[in-house]
């Protein structure tokens, strides 16, 4: 995350919980937590294997790859071996179909390779010396870059979703720097929780052993040694079915505590970090001093929202005052003559469903691409559609605003007490909005003891639970922990039996 807009860092920055480490890479941008980074791939990908980003030394296998597929297909690049990397090379890499399959198993920051045009486009970009090759260096920020793109449109996507669950806290044991086979695999069946109990955890890999130089050899050596005969014999939809019907998800309807809690404790681990997140993210006045800088409403946008929520209230004050305080409620609506009644009515649920529709169109969800594979032709469409959207929402943030200029400028009171008490009322109104809200994170998104909704990961969310959010963070946890199962369980499947491809 390197953010140079200064509109972006909400007044609150400092103290902001965020999804990335304190971990600075070369190109001067924070990197996402690992088990964020997980759960990110895991929600978002349906056809996942595992793998959500490279590190140095795959990144240099990769390399090697590219450069060798080009020596197969031409012989003027038989004799080449100087650690550049040129479009020809990449374009001959991608062109061949078990490459394809190869890179279709990674995750989608390095789909954007298959389009001939993003190849072209993204190559000239990070081609800074214009060498026609892409350098050690080079080479290294190009895939670094996609990685980081690709993690950032999935979190924007969440962001729309309203997602609760983004793995902040997770007591998983994740190692710190390896992306081998055998490190992912035990981060796999770490993330799984319950559901990877029954697998077997791959021996322990510390630093020392990853240093060593025949460690990755001795992993690629042990996949070649498999029966060619029982590679041709599993297809890798098999490994699928077998590894859906072999881990089950839990029911889509739960009562009682989270099964992770750890014996009395009514709290499951990760909970609370998830839960300050979300709140710092959704909620209309928490989030304008503390949002996420990555997400697409910006903590202005925010305050501009609410100033327009507390116009509107402001203009429902002089009907609070003639229907309530004066008893001249309509007869059509007399129901509306309580004060609790009016205030739920006419002020709270009215301003969470306007800041829902404001949030909706500034964040505009089809104005949204991800970098890491859409051309600069897509990109600038994609902000047409963001300004339009946004246009939109900051008319309706101006209308809310004159609200306010209207009720002290035409509204007039009998004494300076009568107006200090009816602005009191709209702050008031306002504060029991924000209470409504975070009621609504805590007793429905994050409820403790009951959840509804789909938390099979193979289909989309269908029930209608999913749409009321009840429990929504155990049903996404549960839908990455079943996807991590599932996914580590066909890996090793496809290992044992010799499936080519399982990254």
């Amino acid at each position: 995350m390197r953010v140079h807009r200064w509109d972006k860092y909400p007044p609150l920055f400092c103290c902001s919980p965020t999804l990335y480490s304190a971990k600075i890479n070369a190109e001067g941008f924070k990197e996402f937590q690992k088990a964020c980074a997980l759960v990110l791939v895991a929600l978002s990908e349906e056809e996942w294997w595992g793998r959500y980003r490279l590190d140095e030394e795959e990144i240099e296998k990769l390399r090697d790859e590219v450069e060798e597929a080009s020596k197969k297909k031409r012989r003027e690049f038989a004799d080449r071996h100087d650690g550049h990397v040129t479009l020809v090379e990449l374009q001959d890499y991608v062109d061949d179909p078990e490459n394809t399959s190869k890179i279709l198993k990674h995750s989608s920051s390095l789909h954007g390779l298959l389009r001939a045009d993003f190849l072209e486009e993204a190559y000239k970009k990070f081609d800074k010396d214009d060498s026609n090759g892409l350098d050690d260096e080079e080479w290294k920020q190009f895939v670094h870059n996609l990685a980081r793109l690709n993690l950032q449109y999935l979190a924007v996507v969440g962001f729309q979703d309203f997602r609760a669950f983004f793995g902040r806290g997770q007591p998983w044991s994740l190692h710190p720097l390896d992306l081998s086979w055998n490190a992912i695999q035990k981060d796999l069946i770490s993330a799984s929780g319950r559901f990877g109990q029954h697998m077997d955890i791959p021996e322990d890999i510390d630093d020392a052993c990853i240093d060593h130089p025949n460690y990755r050899a001795s992993q690629q050596n042990d996949e070649e040694e498999v029966d060619d005969s029982a590679r041709a014999k599993t297809p890798l939809l098999d490994l699928v079915d077998a590894s859906r019907a072999k881990i089950t998800a839990p029911k889509c309807f739960q009562v009682g505590k989270d099964p992770d809690c750890k014996k009395w404790c009514l709290i499951p681990p990760g909970w609370w970090h998830d839960l300050c997140y979300h709140s710092a993210n959704n909620h209309p006045l928490h989030g304008v001093f503390m949002c996420d800088p990555i997400h697409p409403l910006s903590w202005m946008q925010r305050a501009a929202m609410e100033l327009a929520l507390i116009g509107y209230t402001a203009a429902v004050s002089v009907m609070h005052h003639r229907w309530v305080e004066g008893k001249k409620c309509p007869e059509e609506v007399h129901f509306l003559h309580d004060h609790i009644t009016f205030i739920l009515v006419v002020v709270t649920i009215p301003s969470v469903l306007a800041w829902k529709i404001l949030f909706l169109l500034f964040t505009c969800k089809c104005g949204q691409v991800n970098h890491a594979q859409s051309l600069k032709q897509e990109r600038k469409r994609a902000k047409q559609l963001r300004t339009a959207a946004a246009t939109l929402a900051y008319i309706m943030c101006i209308l809310g605003i004159l609200c306010i200029a209207k009720f002290f400028i035409t509204i007039h009171y009998d004494t300076e007490s009568k107006l200090f008490a009816v602005c009191g009322w709209v702050l008031i109104a306002r504060f029991k909005s924000y209470l409504f809200e975070w009621w609504l994170i805590l007793f429905v998104r994050f409820n403790l003891l009951i959840a509804w909704g789909t938390t099979d990961p193979s289909g989309p969310p269908a029930h209608l639970g999913d749409c009321i959010g009840l429990g929504k963070w155990r049903i996404e946890k549960q839908r990455a922990q079943v996807k991590c199962a599932r996914v580590a369980d066909m890996r090793q499947a496809g290992k044992e039996c010799g499936v080519s491809g399982l990254w």
